[in-house]
């Protein structure tokens, strides 16, 4: 495999664990420093829904868990 295209997933780190030369990696909402491909060169597609606010969806605000009892049921059961 020449290259590999794909978002921020444990597929992303597998490509670099065989040593695929060149990937693609499209801007997610959880990419960032941290999970970047490891010691190696990537052409990082920007994501316009995602405009460079990686990891905003995911801090903790301090607030409790939102939603009712029902609502979270059923997100849980999907």
């Amino acid at each position: 495999m020449r290259g590999f295209l794909s978002v921020d997933t444990a597929l992303m780190h597998l490509a670099v664990a065989v040593n695929v030369p060149k990937q693609i990696v499209i801007e997610a909402p959880t990419l960032n420093k941290t999970n970047e491909p490891y010691r190696r060169p990537y052409l990082r597609v920007q994501n316009p829904a995602v405009s460079g606010r990686n990891l905003d969806y995911y801090r903790y605000d301090g607030r409790g868990i939102q939603g009712t009892t029902g609502e979270l049921f059923v997100a849980w059961n999907r």
